[in-house]
């Protein structure tokens, strides 16, 4: 079954609140709990990005990129701001390579044919 990324259903129960602003103004104990809420949801935000892109280490993934190209390669690793893919055996209307990095300003989606074998590898971890 073919799965986009952006179709991932990443439960949100367990996310911290962030709450809702008020328009009185906070007092500081308030506004640092506020604070240490909202660093709470984002670092369990980028926790959960990161499973995810662990999980698809090693899966064949086909990329839409802009142009109207459509290409396929092994996912092996994004870099730390997530501005590059590592792709390996990219197979393109040219030919195979055996590795390549592909802008991620370059790419519009990408999908992973085995997407629940991949969420499953990020469970078990």
């Amino acid at each position: 079954m073919l799965t986009s990324v952006t179709d991932l259903n990443i439960p949100v129960s367990e996310m911290p609140s962030q709450g809702e602003e008020s328009r009185e103004p906070l007092k500081e104990e308030e506004e640092d709990e506020l604070v240490a809420r909202q660093q709470a949801a984002r670092a369990y935000l980028r926790q959960q990005f990161l499973q995810c892109m662990r999980g698809l280490v090693g899966h064949v993934a086909t990329f839409h990129m802009h142009e109207n190209t459509t290409v396929t390669a092994t996912f092996r690793s994004c870099d730390i701001d997530v501005q590059n893919f590592g792709v390996s055996e990219l197979s393109t209307a040219l030919g195979i390579q055996p590795a390549a990095i592909l802008r991620t300003g370059d790419v519009i989606s990408f999908t992973v044919n085995d997407l629940a074998a991949a969420t499953d590898s990020c469970a078990d971890s």
